[in-house]
């Protein structure tokens, strides 16, 4: 270290290198600042999204534990934070309808594929339980296995009290 030091305080550094470098770092935080910028802007459009939807917008993490507040099933079902982490969400579910969920989400799991089920989820506004189709697609990460699942909840208690059949999303490509 002492070494480098006298070549630096002798001139035998040039001070042209440590300008250069010190160019590029300044270039650097910019970048960095700009990505943090446009994260917080992508932040900022998931959450009016999910405020701005009565669809229940969740994610958890690849067994299918919410590892982070979900704010709209708190919205919706009353579930507190520490209620519905983990597997608590569970009992929002009607008890009858618990067991099903659990298979085709384990199903969902092992398959590594799309997730679909419907039931009754307890809705807080009303003190009843609503009827809800759920659909969630599993995010995969570069070796194929599950990283997270992204996930929606969509009421259809008046569709379906009413005899409606809920429409099914089409993708055109």
């Amino acid at each position: 270290m002492f070494h480098f030091l006298t070549h630096v305080f002798h001139g035998r550094q040039p001070l042209s290198s440590i300008a250069e470098t010190n160019s590029r770092l300044l270039k650097e935080i910019e970048r960095l600042k700009s990505i943090e910028q446009e994260l917080l802007a992508l932040k900022s459009r998931y959450e009016a999204l999910i405020n701005g939807t009565r669809v229940i917008v969740w994610t958890t993490d690849a067994e299918g534990k919410f590892i982070t507040p979900q704010v709209s099933w708190e919205c919706y079902t009353g579930q507190s934070w520490e209620e519905h982490q983990g597997f608590g969400w569970l009992a929002a579910l009607h008890e009858e309808d618990q067991v099903n969920i659990e298979r085709l989400w384990g199903m969902a799991v092992a398959a590594k594929s799309v997730y679909r089920a419907n039931g009754r989820l307890w809705h807080a506004a009303s003190q009843t339980y609503h009827k809800f189709v759920v659909e969630a697609v599993p995010v995969i990460d570069e070796f194929g296995e599950i990283e997270e699942w992204f996930g929606t909840i969509s009421d259809v208690h008046e569709l379906k009290t009413r005899g409606i059949k809920h429409p099914r999303p089409t993708v055109s490509r």
